[in-house]
């Protein structure tokens, strides 16, 4: 049986950035950004994606730094690259994407935001 994505974020992220994953869509709404782009547009500049073998995983805006994160990418550990299990957790969920920006995951919680 595999594990959700929801337990592989809240493995890799820090306690204060963990939030619930969500879709592309719902993560580019809590960032205000225009999901139909290819590339949005942040502070008037598209913003900076970062790719490997083919497969975005990680925009970010270099003057807000605001950014959306596929906790199914890479993870960067010394020299070594390393990948999701795919038999460990379920892949092909679409709520994979967390968000945020220098102040901490978007959208805020309510007690944050006031």
């Amino acid at each position: 049986m595999t594990q959700s994505l929801q337990a592989l974020a809240d493995a890799r992220l820090a306690p204060e950035w963990r939030q619930p994953v969500k879709t592309y869509d719902d993560a580019a709404d809590a960032l205000g950004w225009d999901k139909a782009l290819d590339r949005p547009i942040c502070c008037g500049e598209p913003v900076e994606i970062t790719a490997m073998l083919g497969h975005a995983y990680k925009a970010t805006c270099p003057k807000c730094e605001r950014f959306i994160f596929d906790i199914t990418g890479p993870e960067f550990t010394g020299g070594a690259v390393a990948f999701v299990d795919s038999e460990k957790f379920d892949v092909e969920e679409k709520t994979r994407w967390v968000c945020g920006d220098r102040d901490g995951p978007l959208p805020r919680a309510q007690s944050e935001a006031a």
